[in-house]
């Protein structure tokens, strides 16, 4: 099933509430059938329908029911189906087509007895096949039934509640920086996404790799060339040659991958419109919450990172006495130097592509190939001395440092997606090669404990502690577009062509603009000032821990940026209102409009009443909400000589009365 089909399902469940928890009930039922629950992606459904919860579109405890009730009612059915027909059911459609998870279930339940009935329901592979093994095996059905009740509702709160929190924290994110959620919702996607992929390759390479071995040794020996090569290194008596076979196959892929792209680039079609999307959406994606972050992560690929992590672990291996071992790391990372080197001339930055990119980070100036090379080599290195079922580890952190490191380079203008790619798969080539080598030629094990705990406590040291990478000002992005109008083709059509929303996430009140004004930045804020309105505080981190003060009001809890197109406010106002959680906001960004030659920038604005607002007893946040007309008519008012006009969509198009007297 499709990612495309659980997107539109969800979309109409959002559409359609009170529909959600019939479409639960089926999504539960069907998953904890026997094998055929292998087929559907219920994790990912029930996670947006937890999203949807903390969105507050969906009632938790009616979900929470629907849910307990048809895991209960396919387990049972998968259940009274192993009981019915015993052994015979392995021979019926579809389960002849999966004797393997049978077996497994079989070994589970026989390992864990009636704890498996609870257990196998949190295992996304035994989930549809515990209850029917089960039946098979002639487990009591009281003894069954009790036990999967249990199960049946402990088990869907489990896992309602990750999407419930993610909905929640999406709102509170989105409400003030939707494109931090965004940034988030990437960087989980992508992290999720090459973890799984590492995984599910590794396990089907290894699982595959002995019979593609065999053909291929059987193959290589019957060629009168070939064989010459690869008779020794293909040798099924050393203990290698399946470590070998799969870097081999990395090889070929990376090699091939990096072909494509030094060919595609120099025309440049394709890479310039991947590269300019990309520099667009990190341009706009930029918040002074995801800021920081990025800077800590672009440090992955710093030089004063690399060398000492890189130094650490070289010296450690001497002091062993690891000679071998020390001189394939020493090539490695000199030879990886020596690329990065030797292919800064083909990734110059387009000149096309620089006018996307913030002005002061558009060098090229990432070492990936280094980067690369040092997590994954590592990885190679370190996987040969670990137990079979451990040995993917290394490669899914190499995999999560890789991604996070891209994604922060793309996110700070460093360098363009199609550079980034190019040098990863060139380091890609090198850490196989490498590898090959180092497998064929490495001898006793010198354990991974120790290495591990050195590479990656230097790693995170050298991260926290190395100055801070640099990362793109807000000043330094590209302004939006100037244009300009006059004051009556501004009044009469231009305030149209210019955008509705701030964003498309959160609150309508936090998307879209209700006030475009005309005038002098600087006077208006010393007139609202001067009746009363205050700056809003400059804000870090710390923000979070505020929110998350179940007593916060209006002095504990300040007021936080929004970001239109990577930018923050140009002026950023507030006043109390009654109580002490809420206020009366006033934010304005500049829309790249010029009235008069010049005279007078056009802002963007938002005003709105903001009220703090508790989320799942977790979280406090200040929530947009529409003003009312004698809100509005206030800000007019302190305006002083300030026109106005109202637009059939409710904008308040506001400008200076001695302007409109030109």
């Amino acid at each position: 099933m499709n990612s495309g089909f659980v997107d539109g399902l969800l979309s109409w469940v959002e559409l359609h509430p009170t529909w959600a928890g019939l479409l639960v009930f089926l999504v539960a039922f069907i998953e904890s059938l026997a094998v055929v629950g292998i087929l559907i992606p219920g994790v990912f459904i029930l996670f947006g329908i937890g999203a949807l919860i903390g969105l507050e579109s969906l009632d938790f405890y009616a979900i929470w029911l629907w849910a307990s009730l048809g895991a209960f009612l396919g387990d049972s059915l998968s259940y009274w189906l192993g009981y019915r027909y015993r052994e015979q059911l392995a021979a019926i459609w579809p389960f002849r087509k999966f004797p393997d998870a049978l077996d497994k279930g079989r070994q589970f339940i026989a390992k864990h007895g009636t704890k498996s009935i609870l257990l196998g329901r949190f295992i996304g592979p035994l989930r549809p096949i515990v209850p029917a093994t089960a039946g098979m095996l002639g487990m009591r059905p009281k003894l069954f039934l009790g036990v999967d009740t249990v199960a049946a509702i402990t088990w869907s709160p489990a896992y309602l509640l990750p999407g419930v929190l993610f909905g929640a924290s999406l709102e509170v994110a989105a409400e003030y920086a939707g494109r931090l959620a965004v940034v988030v919702a990437v960087l989980v996607a992508a992290i999720w996404l090459s973890l799984w992929l590492v995984r599910v390759l590794y396990e089907w390479a290894a699982g595959h790799s002995g019979r593609w071995l065999g053909s291929a040794i059987r193959w290589s020996h019957r060629h009168p060339v070939i064989g010459r090569f690869t008779g020794s290194l293909l040798d099924p008596s050393k203990p290698e040659v399946l470590s070998v076979a799969m870097l081999g196959i990395s090889l070929v892929v990376a090699f091939w991958a990096l072909i494509v792209l030094l060919i595609v680039t120099p025309a440049r079609a394709v890479p310039l419109a991947m590269d300019q999307w990309t520099a667009s959406v990190a341009i706009n994606a930029h918040s002074y919450l995801t800021d920081p972050a990025m800077a800590y992560l672009s440090r992955l690929s710093d030089w004063y990172v690399l060398f000492p992590v890189s130094a650490i672990f070289l010296i450690w291996l001497l002091l062993l006495k690891r000679v071998r071992a020390a001189a394939h790391w020493g090539v490695a990372i000199a030879g990886a130097i020596a690329l990065q080197w030797l292919l800064q001339p083909a990734l110059q930055q387009p000149t096309d592509l620089a006018d996307w990119l913030p002005r002061s980070l558009n060098a090229n100036d990432t070492p990936m190939v280094l980067a690369t090379t040092v997590y994954g080599y590592f990885a190679v290195m370190i996987a040969k001395d670990l137990r079979r079922k451990y040995r993917r580890w290394p490669y899914l952190i190499a995999a999560a440092l890789i991604v996070l490191l891209v994604m922060a380079q793309l996110y700070s203008g460093t360098d363009r997606a199609s550079g980034l790619l190019t040098q990863f798969f060139l380091g890609g080539c090198w850490v196989a090669l490498m590898g090959l080598a180092y497998r064929q030629r490495a001898r006793d094990p010198y354990g991974a404990g120790v290495p591990m705990l050195l590479f990656y406590g230097t790693l995170a040291a050298a991260v926290v502690l190395v100055q801070p990478a640099r990362v793109a000002a807000p000043d330094e992005h590209p302004a939006p577009q100037r244009q300009s109008a006059t004051l009556t083709g501004w009044l009469d059509r231009q305030w149209q062509q210019l955008p509705e929303n701030r964003t498309r996430f959160g609150s309508r009140a936090a998307r879209r603009f209700n006030i475009q004004m005309a005038g002098d930045i600087e006077q208006v804020r010393e007139r609202l000032m001067a009746q009363g309105w205050q700056t809003m505080p400059e804000l870090d981190w710390s923000w979070l821990l505020q929110m998350l003060n179940p007593r916060a009001d209006r002095d504990s809890l300040d007021l936080p940026s929004r970001y239109y197109l990577g930018q923050p406010e140009s002026l950023r106002l507030y006043r109390p209102l009654a109580g002490n959680q809420r206020v009366q906001s006033l934010r304005l960004w500049y829309s790249g409009l010029e009235l008069e030659d010049g005279s007078a920038p056009v802002y963007l604005g938002q005003l709105y009443d903001e009220q703090i607002t508790p989320r799942l007893k977790v979280f406090r946040y200040w929530r947009a909400r529409t003003p009312n007309s004698p809100v509005e008519a206030g800000l007019i008012q302190s305006l002083g000589d300030a026109r106005t006009r109202r637009t059939e969509n409710g904008t308040w198009l506001i400008y200076s009365a001695d302007r409109a007297g030109r």
